[in-house]
């Protein structure tokens, strides 16, 4: 009886150390799988940090930091590939060259902030009222460019006239009766020669020059 008793007694103990040990590692895997759990929480949100950093870091590398618009380096990126399928598959494509008018003037009366403000309010009101696939970039400067697929450029020529005309009519700017823009028209199949990108370039410029020639304020299609 008293073997019997003893050998109970170790079996209750051992059973009960057992038991100790299972409640503990059970511990420890649920306090594990919190943890990896947490850790895989944590994972995500990083991975959608970092990924958000990535789309900001992109959007910085193609918008100017100005106005929101295409930046110059994005437009001729974009005008290469453009040009390049117009090229081969015998598209349209017409660009505008815009500029605003006597801006210089403006800014050394009115003093940079209030320009800054008046270049970002040029542009937001231009990127509403362009149509979906039109692109529409900050050259440099005063200087603004439009890239046109699929528009001939009596297209482009209507277009930019209802714009020129939008602008004049919202009176921005401190001066009356409010600033006014000027730009310039070029096509790809009309404009001969045209052998590379930056003819369209060089072509909308000399009419956006004309313009300012004409007493601003107006578009050159030829």
């Amino acid at each position: 009886m008293s073997i019997t008793l003893n050998v109970v007694m170790v079996l209750y103990s051992l059973g009960k150390n057992y038991a100790q040990q299972v409640l503990a590692i059970t511990h420890l895997y649920n306090q594990l799988a919190s943890i990896n759990r947490t850790l895989d929480e944590k994972v995500k949100e990083r991975t959608a940090e970092l990924v958000q950093a990535n789309l900001k870091l992109s959007e910085l590398a193609e918008k100017d930091a100005l106005t929101g618009v295409y930046n110059r380096h994005k437009f001729n990126i974009l005008l290469e590939e453009h040009f390049s399928e117009a090229m081969n598959h015998g598209k349209q494509l017409s660009m505008m060259m815009m500029d605003v008018d006597e801006f210089k003037k403006y800014n050394d009366h009115h003093g940079h902030v209030e320009g800054d403000h008046l270049l970002r309010s040029i542009a937001q009101l231009i990127s509403n009222l362009i149509p979906e696939g039109v692109i529409f970039a900050r050259y440099g400067g005063e200087e603004f460019v439009w890239l046109l697929p699929g528009y001939s450029k009596q297209e482009a020529y209507l277009l930019g006239d209802r714009i020129r005309q939008r602008v004049r009519e919202a009176k921005m700017g401190k001066n009356e009766p409010g600033v006014s823009i000027s730009l310039g028209v070029a096509e790809l199949t009309a404009d001969q020669p045209v052998s590379k990108a930056m003819d369209l370039v060089e072509i909308a410029d000399k009419r956006l020059y004309k313009s300012k020639l004409k007493g601003r304020n107006t578009i050159t299609l030829d």
